[in-house]
């Protein structure tokens, strides 16, 4: 009777201590890790992570400067957007504000951190841009106005420098993505990733596609691990224009 009253009580005894460790199990809180930062920005629906660090092509070249910069988009609501592409080589950015209709403000540029003043002559078929008081550039409108409502919309110049504004509408975009060189690899035919600046909205857990008034501007983001990222083409080129891939690797450095 002894034995059996012994092993009783060492199985109560067992049966408390097991519920007392669950209950201090359950009170400890399980931080989140860098290595599940997937999972926190799910939750959080919060992406801004990607702005504070470094980020090239893989198959890039290294140099001591950024291949891809995330930031956080900030305009003034009600803001007029402009999508500019500079031949079929590069796209940045500018808006417009409904009080200073004179002044172009540049979107998450690297290269350009002040705004230009413009001005129209001869019928709007002539745009002067000023920057920090100087003569910045001179265009002559190509063909008709476009909008009266907007005149800068159109093509301006000649080639070399060669730019075509657009109206593009950044309802829902979060973040803008900078392609400061393409980087891509060596020897490939062409300029098929037009560096400049590019404006995000959110589709999916982990996925972003560009806002663009040009074909040759949509790409989709996909975020696979902290440390990569996927650029995938939403468009194809001409054979001439030089080859586009299926997808790009892009890898955090830093």
């Amino acid at each position: 009777m002894k034995n059996i009253f012994y092993t009783l009580l060492c199985i109560l005894l067992l049966f408390l201590w097991s519920c007392q460790k669950k209950e201090q199990l359950k009170a400890i809180e399980t931080p989140v890790l860098s290595e599940d930062i997937h999972a926190h920005s799910e939750k959080t629906n919060n992406y801004d992570w990607l702005s504070e660090h470094t980020w090239i092509f893989r198959s890039g070249h290294y140099e001591p400067y950024n291949h891809l910069i995330f930031r956080k988009l900030e305009i003034p609501l009600e803001s007029d957007v402009y999508q500019v592409r500079l031949r079929k080589e590069y796209f940045y950015f500018y808006y417009q504000t409904k009080e200073e209709r004179e002044k172009l403000f540049p979107i998450s540029s690297a290269s350009d951190t002040q705004h230009f003043e413009i001005e129209f002559s001869d019928n709007f078929s002539r745009m002067r841009r000023y920057w920090n008081g100087y003569s910045y550039s001179t265009g002559n409108r190509v063909g008709q106005m476009e909008n009266p409502e907007y005149p800068i919309v159109g093509i301006w110049g000649s080639l070399p420098s060669l730019n075509e504004y657009r109206l593009v509408d950044p309802v829902d975009c979060v973040y803008s993505m900078e392609i400061t060189e393409p980087g891509i690899g060596w020897g490939l035919p062409g300029n098929s990733i037009r560096i400049g600046t590019y404006l995000l909205f959110q589709t999916g857990e982990r996925t972003f596609e560009t806002k663009s008034s040009f074909p040759d501007g949509h790409f989709r983001v996909e975020i696979k691990y902290d440390k990569e990222i996927w650029l995938i083409p939403l468009f194809t080129l001409p054979d001439e224009e030089g080859y586009i891939g299926s997808y790009y690797i892009i890898v955090r450095i830093d």
